[in-house]
């Protein structure tokens, strides 16, 4: 094996050893990546689900206080316990993340608006935009009017989430929550993630580069031994056919050439 030989196959196990590395780097990413947009999925969805089943409102409104608000929703929480736990049910409590929206400080971190739609259109149309200052009842009304036009009933709109369900008394209600901070998590998530993974696969270029002559120096050790092998060995064989050749000219000179010795 000559030097180009051996350049050639060193930049070979490096490109592959760095793509294989750089395969399972963007696999791990993508893991966490899906796996956290779908547990903060699910914790909104359940949010909006909530919500909706108060109405499009907290909680709180229908008590007198944070803490009976909180004792409300863990006892709705005890009477879901018989329920059969979900996958993202599994995953959010084996993160820690299970129980999230259940203690008071969600009571006022939530920024939502609801809009609810009677049966008869010629009645007014009820908006509850108290929990969201920068969204005033027409903007809301007209957002609502958009959501509940579309086919999928619950989603992701700019930095919103949203769900439109009907209730009991044939009123459909789409309630509308600020997720900026989750989105901004789940964008910071990916975006280490892309930056974290240039920097593997360039920590991997190198440190696969510079030990690659010790990884295949057996390969190179080998191809040694067989070209020594094959020079010993011609080396060998020319000896005695040298000596063969001599002794037939010898004997074609003294005694002339015979079918034997041609």
């Amino acid at each position: 094996m000559n030097e180009r030989s051996i350049r050639k196959l060193k930049r070979k196990f490096v490109g592959m050893s760095t793509l294989s590395f750089l395969i399972v780097m963007c696999f791990i990413a993508g893991l966490i990546y899906f796996g956290n947009l779908f547990i903060v999925n699910t914790e909104i969805h359940d949010v909006l689900k909530l919500i909706v089943s108060n109405q499009g409102e907290l909680p709180q409104s229908k008590t007198t206080s944070s803490k009976a608000t909180f004792e409300s929703i863990q006892e709705a929480q005890k009477e879901s316990e018989n329920m059969d736990i979900s996958i993202a049910d599994q995953l959010t409590g084996f993160f820690g993340l299970q129980g999230t929206y259940n203690t008071p400080e969600f009571l006022y971190s939530t920024r939502f608006f609801s809009v609810i739609y009677p049966v008869d259109s010629t009645d007014r149309v009820q908006v509850k935009s108290t929990h969201m200052a920068s969204v005033d009842d027409t903007e809301a009304v007209s957002l609502a009017n958009r959501l509940k036009e579309r086919v999928l009933k619950f989603g992701q709109y700019n930095s919103y989430y949203y769900q439109v369900e009907t209730l009991p008394d044939g009123s459909t209600i789409v309630v509308v929550m600020d997720c900026t901070s989750q989105i901004a998590l789940s964008q910071r998530i990916l975006k280490l993630a892309v930056i974290f993974m240039g920097f593997g696969a360039v920590l991997s270029f190198l440190i696969l580069r510079a030990f690659s002559g010790r990884i295949i120096a057996p390969e190179v050790r080998n191809s040694e031994n067989q070209k020594r092998f094959i020079t010993n060995a011609s080396h060998e064989l020319k000896t005695p056919l040298a000596v063969i050749r001599a002794n037939t000219e010898l004997t074609e000179a003294m005694s002339g050439e015979t079918e034997w010795t041609k």
